[in-house]
């Protein structure tokens, strides 16, 4: 076996090494500004977004972000600034909307307002540099109420409209954070202010259930069910609910969208703090999938040197018995010595600059060729196991890096099935 062979197997497998106990860590680094904003959308002052865009030459799949209740379109960038960070490293354009605001306006005007914003982003693709087929909804708390009925919902695409209201309100798939999936799970005394009552009791059930996620999961017929990721808080009680975000609310929209097995199977709930930071790499892993692409994620980090920054890249089936390729792009075009970190969490630790990105379980020093490249091809194990990921990242003296030292982007990678 092959130097390169024996590392890939080291790495992918990380059977020799301990796994220690370091948290992730924050990056810190300057707020993200978008490519534009308030672009208006709609006929409202409250008909606005903001384009985040990945930058790609191709048209890039686009996360459509609705905030949750007492918040802005800017919440993206500053509550949700990790998740930010890996969709657009991970070439994924990120579109931030705002809706009429609450309680000035109540139900249905939010949903009306994000489906307006959907139809506007998918006629206006070209310009978005989007992907009008490759569109995910996402939002945090009300947010993802609003976009979960658009999702299961009724599409508001009208074939016999303009063209602007010929374009399908559904997405491909649905991530949504801590949301209220079902008015009927809360006690009846629960403010009902978002559907123009003082509580819940006085609410119409038909209305209730108009504007419940899960009861549109199970009443609406649909041609297409986008599955759904959920994040909800680790505790779980029996309704009637007092609190909106408890993760009874996520195990029932689970629980109806169990009944299309398509949508099922691809569809995960977790229940974690979303101040894990290896939740926000999962779910853009998760989203990458959905979208026909590997789940392995660019972490960022690299520190520049001569030539730019080092880049890292994994290509070919990384699967149990696949074969892979791993390569490694110094910032020196010419023959010199990388060393490889490897370990099975994400520290983020800043060093010499710039960021240790895996907790260093092992280190290899490694040659490139002439032209300060190494590529590494080598058998995936037989005994890897599906959905472990692992996180690489090289280092190399430079000259023209800070503290002598160029690094290459932290990646992570995935065993796929």
């Amino acid at each position: 076996m092959t130097r390169g062979a024996r590392l890939v197997l080291l790495v992918l497998a990380a059977a020799a090494f301990p796994c220690g106990g370091v948290p992730a860590l924050a990056a810190e680094r300057a707020p993200i500004a978008p490519t534009a904003s308030d672009v208006p959308y709609g006929p409202s002052s409250s008909h606005l977004l903001d384009w985040y865009s990945a930058g790609t030459a191709a048209p890039a799949p686009v996360v459509v972000f609705l905030h949750g209740g007492g918040g802005d379109k800017s919440d993206v960038a500053t509550k949700q600034e990790q998740m930010l960070v890996l969709l657009l490293g991970n070439g994924l354009t990120v579109i931030s909307i705002a809706t009429s605001p609450f309680p000035q306006f109540i139900y249905p005007a939010q949903l009306d307002d994000a489906a307006l914003a959907t139809q506007f982003i998918r006629e206006n693709a070209a310009a978005f540099n989007v992907d009008p087929a490759q569109l995910v909804h996402w939002g945090t708390s009300g947010g993802g109420l609003v976009l979960g009925l658009l999702a299961y919902g009724v599409d508001y695409a009208d074939p016999s409209g303009p063209p602007l209201e010929q374009r399908s309100t559904r997405p491909l798939a649905y991530i949504n954070f801590q949301t209220l999936t079902n008015f009927f799970l809360l006690v009846p005394w629960y403010p009902g202010t978002f559907l123009g009552q003082p509580t819940l009791a006085t609410v119409d059930p038909l209305l209730m259930a108009a504007a419940s996620v899960s009861e549109n999961v199970t009443n609406v017929p649909r041609s297409y069910t986008p599955p759904a990721f959920s994040l909800y808080p680790p505790s779980e009680n029996p309704p009637p609910l007092t609190d909106p975000h408890d993760a009874t609310m996520g195990k029932d929209l689970h629980a109806r969208l169990a009944a299309f097995p398509a949508a099922s199977s691809q569809s995960l709930m977790v229940k974690k703090s979303h101040e894990d930071l290896q939740f926000y790499e999962d779910v853009v892993s998760w989203t990458l999938v959905r979208l026909g692409r590997p789940p392995h994620l660019n972490l960022g980090g690299a520190l520049a040197g001569t030539n730019g920054v080092p880049e890292l890249s994994i290509a070919g089936a990384v699967t149990a018995n696949g074969t892979c390729t791993l390569t490694c792009r110094a910032a020196l075009s010419q023959a010199i010595t990388i060393y490889l970190v490897a370990g099975q969490q994400n520290a983020s630790i800043p060093y010499a600059g710039g960021l240790m990105v895996p907790y260093p379980s092992g280190i290899f020093a490694l040659p490139t060729d002439a032209s300060g490249v190494l590529q590494i091809v080598a058998p995936v194990p037989s005994y890897a196991v599906p959905g472990n990921s692992y996180y690489l990242q090289f280092w190399h003296p430079d000259p023209a890096g800070p503290a002598g030292l160029a690094a290459s982007n932290g990646l992570r990678v995935t065993i796929e099935p």
